[in-house]
C-alpha cells in the first residue's frame, strides 16, 4: 500500500502506474474524482474571469460614449396649425364613427347550415 511520508508527486505516479491493480482501485478512483472537480472549478473560474473582463470592457466602452445634445424643440420644424386641426379633426371623426357602430344593432346573420 502507499505510504503518507512519500511525496505527494510520487504517491499520484504510484496510483496511476497500478492503476489496475484491485487494491488501488479506491485511490484511483479518488484520484481522478479530484482531478475532474479540479478541472470543472478551473473551467467555471475561467468563465467567470472571461465574463467580467467583457463586462467591465463593455462598460468602458459605454462610458467612453457621450450622447448628442439633445434640444427641447427640434431646429427647422415648425408646426402647421391648419394641419394640426384637420389630424384632431380626423381623431375626432373617427372616434363618433367608433361610438355610433357600438350603438348600432348588429344585423342578424343567415345561417349557413340551413
Amino acid at each position: 500500500m502507499m505510504s503518507f511520508k512519500e511525496n505527494p508527486i510520487t504517491r499520484i505516479r504510484t496510483v496511476y502506474a497500478n492503476r489496475h491493480e484491485p487494491e488501488y482501485a479506491h485511490a484511483f478512483a479518488d484520484l481522478s474524482w479530484r482531478m475532474l472537480l479540479l478541472a470543472g472549478c478551473i473551467v467555471i473560474l475561467g468563465s467567470c474571469a472571461y465574463g467580467a473582463s467583457q463586462f467591465g470592457s463593455a462598460l468602458a466602452d459605454l462610458s467612453s460614449i457621450a450622447p448628442p445634445p439633445v434640444s427641447p424643440v427640434p431646429s427647422g420644424s415648425q408646426i402647421d396649425q391648419k394641419k394640426l386641426d384637420a389630424t384632431l379633426s380626423g381623431f375626432t371623426a373617427r372616434s363618433a364613427d367608433f361610438e355610433a357602430l357600438q350603438a348600432s344593432a348588429i344585423q342578424p346573420i343567415a345561417d349557413p347550415s340551413q
